[in-house]
Parts: C-alpha cells; structure tokens; sequence
C-alpha cells in the first residue's frame, strides 16, 4: 500500500506539470495579463511575483539580456535551495527500500487481507511497527515532494506570464512561441524519460512496476503539450528533469557511500 501510494504520487507530480501545461497554453491563448507589482492576489503578488523580478534581474546582467540562460540559472538556484528536502525524501526512500525483505516477509504472513478486515488491520499495525522501528515516516517520503510543487508552480507561472520572456529570443527560438522545429518538445520528452528511468533504478519492484506505464507516457505527454507550449516552458522542462538525473545520481554515490561506512562500522 505504502509502496504503491508513493509511485501513485510520483506520478501525480509528473502529471502536474503537464496540466500546468495547459493551464499556461490557455492562459497564453487568451492573452493573460502579465506578472507585475499590481497583480492582485496573494500568490501572485507575493510568490509568483518575486520569481519574475528574479528572472529579470538575472536576465538584465547576462550578455545580450539572455532570458533563456537566465531561466536556466533562476531554475537552477530553485532546485538548489530545495535540495534539503529532496534529500530527506530520498533518504526516507532508502530506509523504505532496505526494508524491504521484512516487509516482503509481513506480506506472506498475512496473506491477501482485502477480504477480512480485522485481518488486514493487523497487517497494517505489524507493518506501522516495522516502519518505526526501522526509522521509516512515510509521511516524510512524500510530504518534502508535496512542498515543492508549490514552489514549482510559481516558478513554472512566473515564467509563462513575465512579459519580457514572451518576446525574448533564445537560440533558434522566440520564447513565448512554440518551437516551429519541435527540437525543443523532443529534448524535454528525453529529459522526462531519462528521469523516469533513473526514478525507477531507485525503487522497489512493485513501485517499479507502478511507474512502469508512466515511464513512457508522460514523456510522450510532455512532447505532445511541447508543440504548443512556449518555449521558455520547455526549457523550464528540460532544465529541471536534468537537473533531477544529476541529483539522483549523485545522491546515490553518496548514500550507498554512506551506507557502506556505516555497514564497515
């Protein structure tokens, strides 16, 4: 169940950023006003706001006022000052994973529970004990994701709604239009898939098996919204899944290095 809810929000993650997709793409489509210090709300004047003025300070010390590297930077720095909590999920991750024989193990014992209810509650109180005894949260394995995705979402408006950006040129294309040669949609489906099989490398079997049908259809669904999106979206896209190949990796260098000294001690 455990296992099962947290390859669940994996995904819904992934998904969130595909529906942020579409939200951007109508908001574009229906001229939205831009991001600026009158913008009313909380979200927007306080949040979404500030990302923007980062954007642009950014923008306005590179060569030739570059946004495109400035999104680059901004989502960089984003991800950096979020990696704290990243570390804390994939720790609780770990704990989860080496568990895993002894959960196994609980599972066998009691057998299918779906159909005897006093049955599967003390499954369930037997496997909560595991948990604590193991130093396992399995809030803290999902609530450090649920907190980013606020920050992600500010960070993805900020973007979508800061005018400069709409008619800034990066490359071979204007950032606030699609990508007419569809180079960029096809690197950010890339990046999506090689997240997903890194994600996948660090989980157990059964989460495995769960993200199985997503390895390949969120990155067919970020191609698919590439077409229309703007491009400093999908820049925003492939900034970030690599950002998240690069992290995972070294995160598990470091802890399987961790774990190794501490298994010598």
């Amino acid at each position: 169940m455990l296992k099962s809810y947290r390859a669940w929000l994996i995904s819904l993650s992934l998904l969130f950023v595909v529906v942020l997709s579409g939200c951007a793409n109508a908001n574009a489509s229906a001229n939205a006003a831009p991001i600026d210090a009158t913008s009313p709300g909380f979200w927007n004047h306080y949040i979404v706001y500030p990302i923007s003025v980062m954007l642009q300070f950014v923008a306005h010390h590179l060569p030739n006022h570059s946004f495109g590297i400035a999104i680059i930077i901004i989502t960089i720095v984003v991800r950096t000052i979020l990696l704290p909590l990243t570390i804390t999920q994939y720790r609780s991750q770990l704990k989860t994973k080496k568990m895993q024989p002894e959960l196994q193990k609980l599972k066998e014992k009691y057998g299918d529970t779906t159909k005897n209810p006093e049955k599967q509650k003390q499954y369930q109180q037997e496997m909560m004990i595991l948990m604590r005894t193991n130093g396992v949260n399995p809030v803290m394995g999902c609530l450090p994701l649920l907190l980013q995705m606020p920050v992600f979402s500010a960070l993805y408006y900020a973007i979508s709604h800061t005018e400069e950006i709409r008619s800034a040129s990066f490359l071979w294309v204007n950032l606030g239009h699609a990508d007419p040669y569809h180079i960029l949609p096809a690197l950010a489906a890339m990046a999506t898939f090689l997240q997903m099989k890194i994600l996948q490398s660090n989980m157990t079997g059964e989460q495995s098996q769960a993200l199985k049908i997503q390895q390949f259809m969120m990155p067919a669904m970020i191609l698919f919204m590439g077409f229309a999106a703007p491009s400093g979206l999908v820049l925003y896209w492939i900034t970030s899944n690599l950002f998240t190949v690069v992290q995972t990796v070294l995160l598990k260098k470091v802890m399987d290095r961790e774990g190794g000294q501490l298994q010598e001690a």
